[in-house]
């Protein structure tokens, strides 16, 4: 072997050892407190797109952080948990729907709220043909003296997240009610309200839980069926007719059917609620609630003897003619001098 191999072995031998008892002595580029944190709990670094006033590692156990759109966000650093858990800014925990909805509740609507506690209360679920109330376990908390503005929040705060009202779970008061909000299986109650010595102080109970009950959604009643109330004014029922039902308005109908032809008898209803009609199936039929007829109904009453009155000489003869509506045609407006007021005047 020539003496220029030896000395190229030589080096590369000495190259590597030097390299081998280096190596132990070079320091990896050490952890935050947040990076430690999160690795020790189980979570991986990682960036990702977070709102401008947010800093690396945010709360992504509060709903909000990094929900802003990507012209007002910048990235951070924050850590992946995986699913089920969240990093809360200290460590991976696992994910509490209400506790994370409550927390932001707290936040968003600068409300100070006691410490949340567990709470059990009621739902009422309406699985037709029944209604039946339920046990929720979950948590809540309650604030005193806030302002008007603030209790409303509650309720915008919730609509905003996707929550809609519940028809069964409310009681209106004078001045204490309680309201129910929905989000799939979340379910929340608001109660309290003011006193008649300081309307626009209030007290406020929240109370959210996780409905565990399997409920067949196609089963549940978003909307109004034959023959019940509906308004899009009143938090008592519900704001739509289920499809194929008509919107009949006004309640109470001031109106009579005389030969097919619908008279006014007094002044609309300005009531907001409705009912919801079987109407346009072609027939002409009671309910159990109401009569179609060729006033609410003249697609499937016209020409079918369903009016009040068959004709005009029925409805002269009638007492609600001789006993208070010809009497009305002479002395009250608005009834005075209308059509119907004409029609017996021979």
């Amino acid at each position: 072997m020539s003496k220029t191999i030896i000395v190229i072995i030589i080096i590369i031998v000495v190259a590597g050892l030097g390299y081998w008892i280096y190596q132990p002595t070079l320091v990896p580029e050490e952890l935050t407190e947040k990076e430690q944190a999160c690795i020790n709990s189980g979570g991986k670094v990682l960036t990702s797109l977070c709102c401008k006033a947010t800093g690396d590692f945010p709360n992504l156990c509060l709903i909000g952080p990094c929900g802003c759109s990507p012209d007002n966000s910048h990235q951070v650093k924050i850590c992946d948990c995986g699913p089920d858990k969240c990093f809360d800014g200290s460590e991976c925990v696992s994910l509490d729907e209400v506790s994370v909805l409550l927390e932001s509740l707290e936040q968003e609507a600068g409300i100070d709220f006691s410490e949340a506690q567990p709470v059990d209360f009621k739902w009422v679920v309406k699985v037709d043909p029944k209604v039946e109330e339920v046990d929720i376990s979950g948590k809540g908390f309650e604030a005193t003296d806030i302002s008007s503005e603030q209790y409303d929040s509650i309720e915008s705060f919730l609509i905003d997240r996707g929550f809609e009202k519940d028809l069964y779970n409310m009681a209106d008061g004078t001045f204490v009610g309680l309201k129910g909000y929905k989000k799939d299986q979340i379910v929340c109650t608001v109660s309290g309200g003011s006193t008649p010595q300081e309307p626009d102080i209030n007290d406020v109970t929240v109370k959210c839980g996780k409905l565990e009950i399997t409920i067949d959604v196609g089963e549940l009643s978003q909307c109004a069926k034959d023959g019940e109330t509906f308004s899009r004014v009143s938090d008592k029922h519900l704001d739509k007719c289920c499809e194929g039902l008509k919107e009949w308005i006004p309640i109470p109908d001031t109106r009579f059917s005389i030969a097919d032809v619908c008279y006014e008898v007094g002044l609309p209803s300005e009531s907001n609620i409705g009912l919801c009609i079987k109407c346009g199936d072609g027939v002409c039929e009671n309910h159990l609630n109401y009569d179609e007829n060729p006033c609410n109904c003249p697609e499937d009453c016209a020409e079918k003897n369903k009016s009040h009155f068959s004709s005009i000489e029925e409805f002269c003869q009638s007492n609600d003619w001789k006993m208070s509506l010809s009497k009305a045609c002479e002395e009250q407006e608005p009834i005075k001098g209308s059509p119907i007021c004409e029609l017996c005047a021979f």
